[in-house]
């Protein structure tokens, strides 16, 4: 019986792919936390008076972190665990860029900078996740 042992390079690569897909988890899950117990102060933060609203997008992330988490654990993880995150992301980064242009919801500075920097870090997070379904190959 004979053992396969993975190049060093392909270990990197499905280490880089369960890391991208683990952050993405563990940053939503705690974005679902923060919009579920913090609706109301957040709302008022974010100029926003509409606390179930928030509640309900920190409601709809807690599927998605358990779906990325689980992803996360799959050995291989296939190329499609990798892209639906991608499209995903690059979604929310345009749905945000959206709500800065068009000013709707007319938020506070806070809520337009919160937007912002949550779009970033969400669109790094995509690059990161491209960058290691093109690595695999």
């Amino acid at each position: 019986m004979s053992v396969s042992i993975p190049a060093p390079e392909t270990r990197r690569a499905a280490d880089l792919r369960r890391e991208v897909l683990l952050v993405d988890a563990v940053t939503v899950g705690a974005s679902a936390a923060l919009f579920l117990a913090g609706a109301r102060p957040l709302g008022g933060f974010l100029g926003w008076d509409h606390p179930w609203a928030i509640a309900a997008i920190g409601a709809a992330f807690v599927p998605w972190a358990v779906w990325l988490g689980r992803a996360a654990r799959r050995r291989p993880i296939p190329d499609g665990a990798l892209r639906v995150p991608v499209v995903v992301n690059a979604v929310w980064v345009a749905a945000s860029a959206a709500v800065l242009l068009t000013g709707t919801p007319d938020l506070s500075s806070g809520g337009r900078w919160f937007v912002a920097a949550q779009a970033v870090a969400v669109g790094l997070l995509a690059a990161a996740q491209a960058a290691a379904l093109r690595r695999w190959r």
